[in-house]
């Protein structure tokens, strides 16, 4: 989960951070954290193939629903979260139950094939990209338009046109739709950072009229990136498209990425007993995870987005910590 207060390139502020807390842990009715799941990934294996694929991916990678190959999601959910929601679905979204359809061992099975996507990742912004100006935002800007296959659905574009665009140096607008902080951690080199939650004109008024094509990407693959798209339009862009695999697809397929630079703080606070904990709560819509005395900035980058699971799972800190220490990325 990506960092949406201010001081981190988000919208919210201290108070709409509390708020919203407090309305999410108000919802809690099950503590799922406790749930264990005891399942066979081989045999959730084809039960996935032929119920869930169609609208996750052949491997995870998200197609018309999110993706569950997703190192955040996977660090952040439990295995009685995965199971209650292929249970029960998601309401309010196209994801439907299939408690009715799925014997209770075939959903364990189903939980224990998706939990085996987990792994550990590296995602400190090394040596990364600064944000760029509004005078870069056009990659290429001499450079010849592309030539694109039809979209599908008249909307999407393949990764590896854009990559193929990218390389022989056409001129492009490419924007990464997802919070500011995941920008920071891993972005296709020369995205601009356009905030899907964002309805200010100023992304507009910077955008070329003149036919130039602007792709826009997220991780879901599509529904940051979507809204975007969808607003552009709206506006009068016409040479528009949404990267059909999203970001993590993009990764996984070897194509370039970068990171970004930051001067967003962090703090990292020890308690009592020498824990250190990364304060993201609260004031800074950030919980807490346990780790070692003397982490440093690539840690706790590579930890931001646990919070919220965290306070939810009933582990975060809350008492006064004994030693505060503050730090940036740079």
């Amino acid at each position: 989960m990506a960092a949406y207060h201010q001081d981190f390139g988000g919208p919210l502020k201290d108070e709409d951070t509390d708020a919203l807390l407090a309305y999410i842990a108000s919802l809690r009715q099950t503590d799922l954290e406790k749930v264990v799941v005891r399942g066979s990934s081989a045999r959730g294996a084809p039960l996935y193939a032929k119920k869930c694929a169609s609208c996750h991916g052949q491997k995870g990678e998200g197609h018309t629903a999110l993706s569950l190959d997703n190192p955040i999601f996977l660090a952040t959910a439990s295995d009685g979260y995965i199971r209650y929601a292929i249970e029960y679905g998601r309401p309010g979204t196209p994801m439907v139950g299939f408690g009715a359809k799925l014997s209770s061992g075939q959903i364990a099975d189903l939980t224990a094939f998706i939990r085996g996507w987990s792994r550990n990742v590296d995602s400190s912004p090394v040596g990364g990209e600064d944000l760029p100006t509004p005078d870069q935002l056009i990659l290429n800007p001499a450079g010849a338009a592309p030539r694109f296959s039809p979209l599908r659905e008249g909307r999407y574009l393949p990764a590896k046109e854009l990559h193929e665009a990218l390389k022989s140096g056409a001129r492009i607008v490419v924007l990464d739709a997802r919070p500011p902080s995941d920008w920071i951690k891993s972005h296709i080199p020369g995205a601009y950072p356009a905030p899907y939650y964002s309805d200010g004109p100023e992304l507009t008024t910077l955008l070329p009229r003149d036919g130039t094509w602007i792709v826009a990407y997220c991780g879901c693959p599509h529904a940051a990136s979507g809204k975007v798209i969808d607003k552009l339009r709206a506006a009068g862009f016409v040479n528009t498209a949404v990267m059909d695999e999203g970001i993590f697809e993009w990764s996984r397929m070897k194509l370039p990425v970068t990171f970004g630079m930051s001067s967003f703080r962090c703090c990292v606070m020890v308690d009592d007993c020498g824990r250190a904990s990364l304060l993201l709560l609260s004031q800074h819509f950030l919980g807490t995870r346990y780790g070692r005395q003397g982490v440093g900035p690539a840690d706790v980058e590579g930890q931001m987005g646990d919070g919220l699971a965290e306070l939810l799972r009933g582990h975060a800190v809350l008492d006064r910590p004994r030693e505060v220490m503050s730090m940036t990325n740079r």
